[in-house]
């Protein structure tokens, strides 16, 4: 396997283009809370680069991506960064360095995590925070990223996916997807204007 440098460029630029996610979710975070919480809520959001990348380096990527176990989840080869380095995965992204598809994949997982700051903003202590992060990240994320990516997840190879030529492409996901939030989006502002004249 070769690895290709346009790939591999544009797969960091992917990567760093998500990893900016996560401070700018802590300032959207921070923009909707009260002052005396902006300083919490910024720091759960950027607390969660590092917790997040270091439970994804550690167990994360392994179990998300290891050798599949029965369908649900990976096995322990890829613990620690074991067996992850600058050649290329023979399974995932051939063509660019296996380090590389690791931090790619570690970034949504962070961000994935950093989102979830945003329901208990102002709720939770912080120290509870960061050992649900460590157990969604290991129980949760994980598993759910083999069950879609590996080819013997059970999510991917379930009866009820299409065959590649019954498939949508992304032009018509994303135009059923565009019908469908106008609709909803009609829908909706018709309630308001209803709810705001009987209100009155």
């Amino acid at each position: 396997m070769t690895i290709n440098a346009g790939d591999t460029a544009w797969l960091l630029i992917s990567a760093a283009l998500v990893m900016l996610m996560t401070p700018g979710l802590a300032f959207f975070y921070g923009g909707m809370v009260r002052r005396k919480n902006l300083l919490s809520t910024l720091m759960m959001s950027f607390v969660m680069l590092g917790v997040g990348g270091l439970v994804w380096a550690l167990i994360g990527y392994s179990l998300g991506f290891g050798t599949d176990v029965a369908g649900v989840v990976g096995g322990l080869n890829y613990v620690a960064l074991r067996n992850v380095g600058q050649a290329a995965s023979p399974i995932y992204a051939t063509t660019v360095p296996h380090l590389a598809y690791m931090a790619y994949q570690g970034m949504f997982a962070v961000i994935t995590v950093a989102l979830i700051t945003g329901a208990v903003a102002e709720r939770i202590k912080f120290s509870t925070l960061l050992m649900f992060s460590v157990i969604w990240l290991t129980v949760i994320y994980a598993p759910v990223a083999h069950w879609i990516w590996e080819a013997a997840g059970w999510a991917s190879s379930a009866p009820w996916t299409l065959p590649v030529e019954l498939s949508f492409t992304s032009t018509q996901v994303f135009r059923h997807l565009h019908w469908l939030c106008f609709w909803v989006d009609v829908k909706d502002s018709r309630g308001m204007h209803l709810n705001q004249i009987t209100s009155r």
